[in-house]
């Protein structure tokens, strides 16, 4: 069968397996481009240890509810391939990882891992983990069920990145990442995610609340008193509201950084209003090569940020 597109949407579950599926995709071995919507069972009547290869594969995306584990157990997702999911979701922990095959070898399209790039959302969240081997990006809606504690499901998501090799990641961007003004906000997440990318050399905050990543980049202020990320060299801030910026914490990170020898090359600094302490912008050059400081200019939306094409996919 030398079939390439398939698309399946809106199966009941009573009318197919994981089995069927399975037989079909390994009788199909050409198929490059392949859509689930709302079709995927919630159950495996396939044994564990079968495992289908797409070697032609090209795209999958799967857009459904059910967990997807129940089918990418069974999958073996080659390199250069895109896995896209997307999902709705409510509960009171992150479900990054019940939507990705119990074992990380079924994906062999992302390692290495260059890009990270996020998007937290309250209620949408964007995850997408890219590299020379392909990507995979997950889209999800969810909520929990108690007001107020959406930034512990964002620390659950950088908590759940801990289950990949991120040591080779070059590029994080973080869109819209906003802590509530909440008791037992957890901001050692952050700390966490950058102690893993020792190869990090772009960090990008759009829109964020700068202070928890600017912390963990200070070797006085994180708990291993080691400088985080050694090889970062450029650090981008698109700010809505330059008014409220913390310069302070900004400067006693560079500070740090150079004093340790990781002076970094280019912070750059865009947003909208005054900012309140400006000439502390021009103290940040005796720690940073460059400063590039830019007021009035809008910063970009939040898929300009993520980029990489994720947005096309959504809309598409």
């Amino acid at each position: 069968m030398k079939l390439t597109t398939f698309k399946l949407s809106h199966v009941p579950e009573d009318k197919i397996t994981i089995t069927q599926l399975l037989d079909f995709f390994e009788d199909a071995h050409h198929l490059r481009d392949i859509t689930l919507n709302q079709s995927i069972p919630t159950s495996s009547n396939t044994p564990p240890g079968r495992v289908v290869s797409l070697p032609c594969l090209e795209t999958l995306t799967i857009d459904s509810d059910t967990v997807h584990s129940v089918l990418l157990n069974h999958l073996s997702i080659p390199v250069g391939a895109s896995l896209l999911q997307e999902f709705s979701f409510q509960g009171d922990k992150s479900p990054l990882l019940d939507f990705l095959p119990k074992t990380l070898e079924n994906l062999g399209n992302i390692f290495p891992i260059t890009s990270v790039n996020l998007y937290l959302d309250e209620v949408e969240k964007h995850v997408e983990l890219g590299g020379p081997s392909g990507r995979l990006y997950i889209h999800g809606y969810w909520k929990n069920g108690d007001e107020g504690t959406s930034f512990v499901l964002d620390c659950r998501i950088l908590q759940s990145l801990g289950r990949f090799v991120l040591s080779g990641t070059q590029r994080l961007v973080i869109t819209m990442y906003k802590p509530l003004k909440t008791a037992g906000i957890d901001e050692s997440a952050p700390f966490h995610i950058l102690s893993q990318m020792k190869d990090l050399q772009t960090l990008t905050l759009n829109q964020c609340n700068n202070l928890p990543f600017i912390l963990a980049l200070d070797p006085i202020q994180n708990p291993s008193k080691h400088t985080l990320c050694p090889k970062l060299k450029e650090l981008v801030l698109y700010v809505e509201d330059l008014k409220s910026f913390k310069i302070k914490e900004l400067t006693s990170m560079t500070k740090e950084r150079a004093s340790a020898g990781k002076k970094l090359s280019l912070i750059t600094i865009v947003g909208l209003g005054k900012l309140a302490a400006r000439e502390k912008v021009f103290k940040l050059k005796e720690y940073v090569t460059r400063v590039d400081y830019r007021v009035g200019e809008k910063p970009p939306r939040w898929d300009d940020a993520l980029g990489d094409g994720a947005i096309n996919w959504l809309e598409g």
